[in-house]
């Protein structure tokens, strides 16, 4: 069930990307419901282990499932958001970039911090871009800002949860 979900965040967040890069894109967010119903699948099994260990109190399955539900709930948020990009923008396209690198990330069992490296940096150079234009350009930079927050919270509950990158040996 890890696999899969991992899996179908991955597609996620390059469905997100590809739409990033090409507003006319048009996704069926398929993976989105599967991902819930197999959210909801591996919670519930994580809850009967701990129930079926005495003892046990909270298993690694009950915190892995209960992080993916934090994330799944921003996905959901950064979704809604992506609608709102009814425009392609070179900074939608610098984001797509991040994104990218999360479906990669995301498979990880470990916290890179790569994804969050690239959003800090892709942060700082909005700060240095010119003001909107028009206000659609407006209405799309705000929605592309929200977005990059509701990425950082869901790049705050991996770093939170998920065990630090191993030490290179020099």
């Amino acid at each position: 069930m890890r696999d899969r979900l991992e899996l179908l965040f991955s597609q996620i967040f390059t469905e997100i990307g590809h739409h990033l890069r090409d507003n006319t894109y048009v996704w069926s967010g398929h993976q989105l419901l599967e991902a819930e119903d197999v959210l909801e699948e591996g919670r519930k099994a994580a809850q009967r282990v701990s129930e079926n260990t005495p003892l046990s109190g909270e298993t690694a399955w009950g915190v892995y499932f209960y992080m993916r539900k934090q994330q799944m709930d921003s996905i959901q948020r950064m979704v809604q958001l992506v609608a709102q990009v009814y425009e392609t923008l070179p900074h939608g396209e610098i984001l797509a970039s991040v994104f990218d690198e999360l479906s990669v990330d995301v498979t990880v069992k470990y916290y890179t911090g790569r994804s969050e490296k690239k959003l800090l940096r892709l942060q700082e150079d909005f700060k240095q871009m010119p003001a909107p234009q028009t206000r659609e350009e407006f209405e799309v930079r705000s929605a592309l800002l929200q977005l990059m927050l509701e990425l950082k919270f869901y790049l705050a509950v991996a770093k939170r949860e998920k065990p630090p990158a191993p030490e290179r040996a020099s």
